[in-house]
């Protein structure tokens, strides 16, 4: 097998995206640690509790705070020296001091 990571699903936060789907920001960043969840917990069972590869969960918000609560959810899920995603910052790419804040 030739899979270096995999990343979870995540629920974008950017505002277009809350409209379309009715729900906060703190519903989505719930959502995107189900889904993580979910993954590890297939891929256990897919693998007998030893993937292969890592699983990268994904940091969701709009707001710098935002991220920062995202990380305390994701509790004892995130271990030291882990990598993770960043979400919801692509769309923020013709103005870098918005990415530096996040």
């Amino acid at each position: 097998m030739n899979i270096v990571a995999a990343v979870a699903q995540d629920y974008m936060c950017e505002p277009f995206m809350l409209g379309k789907t009715g729900l906060t920001v703190a519903d989505h960043q719930r959502l995107t640690i189900e889904r993580y969840d979910a993954l590890l917990t297939e891929l256990d069972r897919l693998f007998g509790g030893q993937c292969p590869f890592p699983v990268m969960p994904v940091l969701q918000g709009y707001a710098p705070s935002d991220y920062v609560r995202h990380i305390h959810l994701y509790g004892d899920r995130l271990k030291p020296g882990m990598w993770v995603g960043v979400g919801s910052v692509c769309k923020r790419n013709g103005d870098p001091s918005r990415i530096v804040e996040v």
